[in-house]
């Protein structure tokens, strides 16, 4: 059952990152993909579990009557999952999982949209109304006198008040309606006691209100509530749906088929991590996602239907690659250990040269080689291949010990994860025999439609990460090539044979280790080419010419958990992907035997995407130093361009919610306040644009100085603006006009003063065509900030007219404030100057 949570944070708040910035923000806000703020699921998880176990204590404590087995704790354990870290024994079982999935409260969609196509655009008023939704906040710490202590000022980023965030929730288990009222009322009653979250919540910043929308088949009913006044009922029992004796073993025949392709593409909708090991309280991330997790999901999916693929999948009949980033809408391969460029060039990601070390040597500068990235394959090397790596981002999370409210080393205490950027596109091949998808087929025609959807894979996929979309489509079988071409027809020669490894190759040698040794490799090679027992082909380690090299490998190790016995699974090490060797061949290679072998793969464990591998491949046997880097061009951008979806329209309080249009209010008003800030200070710091402006400049005629107008007048002129409003100028016009009658002496020097501000204050859209210029002159020989206009800065439909009138009087005030201040800074500092010249000139004078 699916549901929504909207929080509404009724107070500025504070979900710290774990980081700041050096010589600036001392605790940064977490931030989406999209730089703006939002709720963590695993903060969502912690605050909604607390409020559930107050509940349940409560109605534990009132007593449970003889006839009940099951206690509201046990409720909340079973929603929200056990929690290892703080048990006081051993644990006899697997800790049992959540049956509540909670994701990251976001944004409304709409205002992210608004956002998202001017950082498309790349639009720079996207990065200012970023930096709109938070704030500043300073703080000093006290000591025991009450005074404050040195050394301890520190500044706090903090979002601000009236965020509506909506996170998508999930009842995972199955439920009977009994049980599902019980869950649904114990979570609602627990969303009811939520008041604060997040830093500094016990000091007024995180009052939030929780708001559960049930979906139309689940949720409260009318007497809902009177489900707490009884026994908890019995929790559901352990699911048993992937147990293999409920499925039935698919029966197919052992003989050899073509292989049936289908291409799954996987899009990740949030964070995703693939633990690649942990270091200290980090875990790393891999940056692909091995076909060991689809193999996995295949098989559950297809256990759904009650047919068991465990036969095939040990047979060799079945396959998933591993899923790696899309180039081109392929998938993106291990770039071969063989390339390398040169360490100042910056080789594929820059467009410099790159040299292939089984062709090329050495040519006196200094080279590098590749150890990550992925790039294009294509068979056809007219430019060198795209290049593109996985892009990655950490999160900091911390485990709070119920006792001190604070994070603790006992129970977990403060630990980040790497993970794989959302948004991030992969492709993976699932392959299994045409028997076997025949079969399937017979069980249902649309089996393969099960895989496509939304899917939770990888670590910590209850909350925070883990969520991808998948999308399968068929392959259309490949063309038989004509076994009588010159290829096939050739006899016993010698020839070159390349080999490129596009995953991990697990082997192991005569004493059953574990191997990354290029001899065990090549014995298994030879003996899978070798199929007939004939040993007609013979595989030799090629010898390089000088300054080249055959072979070139690493070794990787695999870690993982096996997480119902609690323990470490055995380490996987073997030779690693993007390893390439040549190997001289004597004998005659069958084509369709090397494609065969291609698509089944060599070693141990191939139905879980390891052992791929490709065959003379042109990135092995061809020079590359003289190919031209694969760069779009002109036509390509402007096609991009043209590509980009039209702008979202601007929010509107009609047709959408009068809370989302209040915030967005919010946040254009701020940004327009600090556009209005800089264009201030941008316009007083020139004393000519200040004559321009309002009249006033100093003189500096025979040594003396003299300020046009005295800066008793221009106090007077501060003083008097503090009243001023849009519909109430009569106390600003009416100082004016007592000026002119009684002090007009005092503003004869400055080029019509006076007339200036009264010009400025009568004509509303004067200040605001000063702040245009300043803040982005038409004119590009024009001096200007190149900031974001204000109609940029704009995110709701009436906004640009409702604000020229709202913050037209602080428009106003700021501006000549900014002006003055401008102007007595220079006057002080022409006065210090001539200070310090008088008494240089009498010192010269005594001595």
């Amino acid at each position: 059952m699916k549901f929504q949570l909207t929080i509404t944070m009724q107070s500025d708040w504070h979900i710290g990152a774990g980081a700041g910035r050096r010589c600036d923000i001392d605790r940064l806000i977490q931030r989406d993909r999209d730089g703006l703020p939002y709720l963590p699921a695993k903060t969502l998880t912690g605050i909604w579990r607390d409020a559930c176990e107050l509940i349940a204590d409560g109605l534990d404590s009132a007593g449970i009557s003889e006839d009940a087995s099951t206690s509201w704790n046990q409720w909340v354990d079973f929603l929200f999952g056990d929690q290892p870290a703080i048990a006081n024994a051993a644990l006899s079982t697997a800790p049992q999982p959540a049956a509540l999935s909670i994701r990251a409260a976001h944004l409304p969609k709409s205002l992210r949209n608004l956002l998202k196509h001017r950082a498309k655009a790349s639009n720079p008023a996207h990065q200012a109304l970023q930096s709109a939704f938070t704030f500043i906040k300073p703080g000093i710490s006290i000591d025991d006198r009450g005074c404050a202590k040195e050394d301890f000022l520190r500044f706090e980023e903090m979002a601000r008040i009236g965020a509506v965030l909506t996170a998508d929730c999930e009842l995972l288990a199955a439920l009977n309606p009994e049980q599902q009222q019980a869950a649904c009322t114990l979570l609602a009653a627990g969303a009811t006691v939520v008041e604060r979250l997040g830093g500094k919540r016990r000091r007024g910043a995180g009052r939030c209100e929780f708001k559960i929308n049930w979906s139309e088949d689940g949720g409260l009913q009318q007497n809902s509530w009177q489900a707490l006044e009884q026994d908890a009922p019995s929790l559901p029992e352990i699911d048993k749906s992937n147990d293999k004796s409920e499925a039935v073993p698919l029966e197919t025949r052992s003989a050899e088929t073509e292989w049936m392709r289908m291409a799954i593409a996987l899009e990740t909708l949030t964070p995703l991590v693939i633990p690649a090991r942990a270091i200290g309280n980090v875990v790393e991330t891999l940056d692909y996602i091995p076909g060991t997790n689809l193999l996995r999901l295949v098989l559950q999916q297809v256990r759904s239907l009650g047919v068991d693929l465990s036969d095939p999948m040990a047979r060799g009949d079945l396959l998933v690659t591993n899923a790696t980033i899309a180039i081109a809408d392929q998938p993106g391969q291990p770039i071969p250990a063989c390339l390398f460029y040169e360490k100042s060039g910056g080789g594929l990601s820059k467009g410099g040269t790159v040299y292939n070390r089984f062709c090329e040597p050495e040519q006196g500068s200094q080279l590098k080689g590749y150890r990550q990235g992925y790039i294009e394959f294509t068979k056809r090397l007219e430019t060198l291949p795209k290049y593109q790596t996985v892009d990655t981002l950490v999160g900091t999370h911390n485990t709070i010990e119920d006792r001190c409210q604070r994070p603790t080393s006992e129970v977990g205490g403060v630990y980040s994860y790497e993970a794989i950027a959302p948004g991030t596109c992969f492709r993976a091949e699932l392959r299994m025999r045409q028997s076997v998808y025949d079969a399937l087929c017979q069980k249902q025609a649309d089996w393969h439609e099960k895989l496509q959807g939304h899917h939770r894979i990888g670590q910590s996929k209850k909350d925070d990460y883990g969520a991808v979309d998948i999308t399968v489509k068929i392959i259309q079988p490949e063309r038989k090539t004509d076994t009588s071409t010159e290829d096939s027809k050739q006899t016993e020669q010698t020839e070159k044979l390349w080999v490129w490894l596009l995953s991990d190759v697990l082997l192991r040698n005569e004493s059953l280790r574990p191997t990354a040794s290029v001899e065990d490799f090549r014995q298994a090679l030879q003996q899978r080419l070798n199929a007939g027992g004939d040993e007609s082909i013979q595989l030799k380690l090629s010898t390089p010419n000088e300054g080249l090299s055959s072979a070139m490998l690493r070794s990787h190790r695999v870690e993982s958990w096996q997480t119902w016995w609690n323990l470490p699974r055995p380490s996987l090490v073997g030779i690693a992907a993007g390893s390439c060797m040549v190997f001289e061949v004597t004998g005659t290679l069958d084509p369709q035997r090397l494609r065969q072998l291609e698509l089944s793969g060599i070693g141990e464990r191939t139905a879980e995407g390891y052992g791929q591998l490709c065959f003379n491949h042109p990135l092995l046997s061809e020079p590359l130093s003289a190919k031209k880097p694969n760069r779009k061009t002109e036509e390509d951008l402007e096609s991009e361009k043209a590509e980009l979806n039209p702008p979202p329209p601007l929010l509107s309080a009609s047709n959408r919610n009068s809370d989302v249009f209040d915030y967005a209010r919010l946040i254009e008003k701020a940004a327009w306040r600090e556009a209005i800030r800089r264009a201030a200070l941008f316009l007083a710091n020139e004393g000519d644009r200040r004559r321009e402006i309002l009249g006033i400049w100093i003189e500096n005629k025979q040594g003396k100085i003299t300020s046009h107008p005295s800066m008793s007048q221009l106090g007077g002129l501060r003083s008097v603006l503090s009243q001023l409003k849009f519909n109430q100028k009569e106390p600003v016009l009416s100082w004016i006009e007592n000026i002119r009658e009684k002090r007009s002496n005092k503003w004869e020097k400055t080029k019509d003063g006076l007339g200036k501000i009264e010009r400025l204050i009568h004509e509303e859209t004067q200040i605001w065509q000063w702040i245009s210029t300043a803040l982005c002159h038409a004119d590009p020989n024009q001096n200007s900030l190149n900031y974001p206009s204000l109609q940029e800065l704009t995110l709701t439909q009436t906004g640009e007219s409702d604000l020229k009138q709202e913050l037209w009087a602080e428009a106003v005030q700021v501006v000549i404030d900014a002006c003055i201040r401008a102007h007595k800074r220079e006057l002080e500092e022409l006065e210090k100057k001539q200070e310090q010249a008088v008494v240089a000139a009498g010192a010269n004078h005594g001595a």
